[in-house]
């Protein structure tokens, strides 16, 4: 309801974490060589939604975790070079990423990876992925969300990756209905109207109504 006079910018990315040329350029984000990569999302996400400047345009960026480029397979820090550069210097809220990504931490017992992922691990940096049940023995669990909720834009974000890997994949049809469903209830429950519905209806059913049918 607080997002009727709210413009919102959401950018979804798989861009590459070095955003220069070549490894000497982009040493900031302010440094005019960022061309490539995420400092060049994060200025066009930045230009779009007003540079913070109106408290009525606020911005969301969606991206995808870095693990096969040569700059993160050759950084000291591995795969959590990610964190530190999306969250820790851009800010970015979560990250999205496969079921492949829970086999990967040394500590559990799965004999996969050797990597340390501890900080990856936050919950200031969540791992996105909405298909999925995580054990509360798997290191991620505390750090995994299927529902991210977002205080500033008062979004709910899902993703989904259609793989079953047999482990912690749920099918995504159903799981996006009862993710849509619960989505529906808290905003009753807080006063946000969203669509004209019945209580009746799920978020869901009126997708299909207006995207579908139409």
């Amino acid at each position: 309801s607080n997002m009727v006079n709210m413009e919102l910018f959401v950018a979804g990315t798989w861009a590459s974490l070095l955003s220069g040329l070549d490894i000497l350029k982009c040493r900031s984000i302010v440094d005019p060589q960022c061309a490539l990569g995420v400092v060049n999302v994060d200025a066009f996400v930045r230009h779009r939604s007003g540079h913070g400047m109106d408290p009525n345009k606020k911005s969301l960026v969606v991206a995808r975790l870095v693990t096969n480029t040569p700059f993160v397979q050759m950084h000291p820090l591995d795969w959590n070079v990610n964190a530190l550069i999306m969250n820790g210097i851009l800010g970015w809220k979560f990250f999205v990423g496969t079921h492949s990504i829970f086999y990967q931490n040394s500590v559990d017992s799965f004999t996969v990876s050797r990597r340390d992922l501890s900080d990856l691990q936050s919950t200031d940096y969540p791992f996105l992925l909405s298909n999925a049940n995580v054990a509360p023995e798997v290191s991620w669990h505390p750090f995994w969300e299927s529902i991210y909720f977002d205080t500033e834009t008062s979004l709910a974000m899902t993703a989904y990756v259609a793989i079953d890997d047999g482990v912690f994949s749920t099918p995504s049809i159903p799981t996006a209905q009862a993710q849509m469903d619960h989505i529906y209830r808290l905003n009753q429950e807080n006063g946000c109207q969203g669509f004209a519905a019945s209580n009746a209806e799920s978020l869901i059913q009126q997708y299909l109504e207006v995207y579908v049918d139409n």
